[in-house]
């Protein structure tokens, strides 16, 4: 098979034999992608993967190569929940599992720790709804920014669309943290 143009090799009868079409959705699902992950994994528009998802268009030969080989590549299992191995394997901590390590570093009863990650936590949404700042000296600063007024097109009728103020909690990293993240 041409790796290049997604065909066979001429059969004797010199026909162009095309490879079958590849259900686009169950591969992305099989391998935990989100459109816009498994779009950016095959450096296309997300519309165009919509579509070949859809049935309104067709991949090329190329592309249902390049699907049939995402398919048929050996993958490690990840959850439709947690991250993928195209998140370079990044850990995510639910509240259940911090209040589990508070208790355990303090030990503290997992009721006590479960109350104080969540008296920590409200604390901290409640000074950044009041659009304040948190600091906690040596991790790192949350605050609230304020975006303005932006124009965009609504993508379904084509108008232009004026997008409302609105705020955004941002969290920037202290010096000793970025150190260690790098």
């Amino acid at each position: 098979m041409d790796v290049e143009t997604g065909r066979r090799a001429r059969p004797a009868g010199g026909g162009v034999e095309i490879v079958d079409d590849p259900d686009i959705g169950g591969i992305r699902r099989s391998l935990g992608l989100t459109q816009r992950k498994m779009a950016d994994m095959l450096k296309m528009p997300i519309g165009t993967l919509r579509n070949w998802e859809q049935g309104r268009r067709k991949p090329s030969n190329a592309g249902k190569l390049v699907l049939r080989l995402l398919a048929d590549f050996p993958q490690t299992p990840t959850s439709s929940t947690g991250p993928s191995s195209a998140d370079h394997d990044q850990k995510v901590v639910r509240r259940a599992q911090l209040a589990k390590a508070v208790a355990e570093a303090a030990r503290l009863t997992s009721a006590e720790a479960q109350a104080a990650v969540e008296a920590v936590l409200g604390e901290i949404a409640a000074t950044l709804a009041h659009s304040g700042a948190v600091t906690l000296q040596g991790f790192g600063n949350l605050r609230v920014s304020h975006r303005g007024v932006e124009t965009r097109r609504d993508p379904k009728t084509g108008d232009v669309v004026e997008v409302e103020l609105r705020s955004v909690a941002k969290f920037v990293p202290g010096k000793d943290r970025k150190d260690a993240i790098n």
